[in-house]
Formats: C-alpha cells, sequence, structure tokens
C-alpha cells in the first residue's frame, strides 16, 4: 500500500539520522512512501487561538494534497503528527473553519476528511511477520513518548496518555526489552528551552534519572525537539555535576534500522552528541567480526 508522505522540514535538514532511517525501513520493509509533491513546515505548534485560521494553513494543504493523492497521509515527527492530525480532527468537525481554509486555499477538502498515521504504526504492524537479522537481545530500551505523541488523546488517538504501550511493543518485536519509568510520558521542556533553561534541564535531569535507575541503556523517542534537548541539556548537566549520567538517545527508526542490520551510513551515528554505539556494540557488524 502506497501512502504520502509528510517529512517536515527538521528530518531532511538538522535531524538526517531520522529521514535516512525512515527511507531505509521503508523500503526494507515494503512501505510505500510518496513523499507529498508540495509542502511547508507545519508550523511545529497548533495554534491556540479560534480568531483565525491562518495557523493551519500548512497542515490544511498537507491534508488536502494527500486528498488529491487519494491517499492516507504518513509522517515520522511528533511535532508534524500532533499538528497535522490536530488539524484534520477540527476539520471534520469545524465546518466554518474548514470553508474558511477552503476559500484561501481555493481548493476543497472533504468532510470525512484524511487520514493521519505516524510511521510507527506502519512499522508495528510490518514487523510483525519479520524476523529481525539482528535481534537486539538484552538492550534495556527506555521509550520516552513525550507530551506531543499523547494529548490531548481525543484528538490524537494515538495511545493510552498515562500509560502507552507502542513503543514498548515495537521493542519487543525487535528482540529487546522494554524499560518501563516514571517520566516516560511527561513533557522534556524542550519548548520552554530558550526562556528557561533550567527548567528544561530540571525536566531532563527528571526523565534521564527515572530512566536509568529503572536500567535503561539508551532512550528511544520520535520527536526532534525532545531528541535534541535530551542530548542538549544532558551534556550541560554533565558538565556542572559530574554525578549526572546522561544516556544515548536513538529515534525509534534508528533503533529497527539496527535490528534490520542497517548499514553504519545509514544509521549516521555523526549526528549525535552522545554517542550511542557504546550501547549498542554488540549489534554492531563491525564489533561483531572484530
Amino acid at each position: 500500500m502506497k501512502y504520502s508522505y509528510f517529512p517536515g522540514c527538521t528530518l531532511p535538514t538538522q535531524m538526517k539520522n531520522f529521514e535516512l532511517t525512515v527511507r531505509w525501513t521503508a523500503r526494507r520493509l515494503g512501505i510505500e512512501l510518496e513523499e507529498l509533491d508540495s509542502w511547508q513546515c507545519c508550523q511545529a505548534v497548533f495554534p491556540l487561538s479560534t480568531d483565525s485560521p491562518m495557523g493551519l494553513v500548512a497542515s490544511f494543504r498537507a491534508l488536502i494534497n494527500a486528498h488529491q493523492a487519494g491517499r492516507a497521509l504518513v509522517t515520522c515527527c511528533s511535532g508534524c503528527f500532533h499538528v497535522i492530525k490536530r488539524t484534520a480532527h477540527l476539520m471534520a468537525r469545524d465546518q466554518e473553519t474548514r470553508q474558511k481554509l477552503e476559500a484561501f486555499c481555493e481548493q476543497e477538502y472533504p468532510p470525512e476528511g484524511v487520514q493521519v498515521l505516524h510511521y510507527l504504526d506502519l512499522l508495528l504492524s510490518s514487523l510483525e511477520s519479520v524476523q529481525p537479522p539482528v535481534p537486539l537481545k538484552d538492550l534495556r530500551v527506555g521509550a520516552y513518548y513525550g507530551c506531543l505523541l499523547l494529548r490531548p488523546e481525543d484528538e490524537l488517538g494515538f495511545d493510552d496518555p498515562e500509560d502507552p504501550q507502542k513503543m514498548e511493543r515495537l521493542v519487543r518485536l525487535l528482540g529487546a526489552e522494554p524499560v518501563l519509568y516514571a517520566y516516560r510520558t511527561e513533557c522534556c521542556g524542550s519548548y520552554s528551552s530558550l526562556l528557561d533553561r533550567a527548567g528544561a534541564e530540571a525536566a531532563v535531569r527528571a526523565i534521564v534519572s527515572s530512566a536509568r535507575r529503572a536500567g535503561a541503556q539508551v532512550l528511544v523517542t520520535s520527536c526532534p525537539l525532545c531528541f535534541w534537548n535530551l542530548e542538549e541539556s544532558s551534556l550541560a548537566l554533565a558538565t556542572r555535576e559530574p554525578s549526572f549520567a546522561p544516556l544515548p538517545v536513538l529515534y525509534f527508526t534508528q533503533l529497527v534500522a539496527l535490528a534490520l542490520a542497517a548499514p553504519d551510513e545509514c544509521l549516521d551515528w555523526s549526528a549525535h552528541r552522545i554517542d550511542p554505539r557504546p550501547a549498542v556494540a554488540a549489534f554492531l557488524p563491525e564489533v561483531k567480526e572484530a
């Protein structure tokens, strides 16, 4: 089955290790992703103001393009998923706003809308029938959901916001061990980091410390902002506090690519400020051949 793909602005630029493993795993598992012909940044934040629909234009255009292609829309970034899925939810329930956006874009959008999917769901269904060539046995993985994937639950419908299980299910399918810890659904503070660096670092300290106490060796996320802040704040904390031990962070697609024996150039370890290779050394080809 072919899907319309919305990469977002971060994956092809600052987070190429995410994009590379999305494309590689899709090819490896026979998932057909066709990038939208014309897309722009989703704006990263769903607008809180209801006075004007202009903050929804970018997401609305992505939905229109997917509708015209006759396919469901898939994205990987937590922020893009959050904004586009909430826009689709609003379009199905708010005829006045939908008509305003149709008039502005000079294009029609069906009331029944377009299905918006997160790439994690496609991977889960595809991996059910696949035996990973490099099962990640004994690797203890802490899934970090953050806030954008899960809330508001009635609009996103991704997973249980208090006790999500999709990433843990993915970890098990790859042969690894999921680690449950207290802060896996808490905000990391990335959005506030420019104005409140100390607050963001305090949030990351709680997340990383909680995961490490539970036995996690790596963290896995789908949010580029979370990835950046978990690394950035961890390194800042470790510089000032020698007792603080950072955890390496991977995108969920990197974990899948690792288990499916992707080449190093696809995994792109150079994009990490906290090198994950010591934690996953047992599953790297060059280590196994040494």
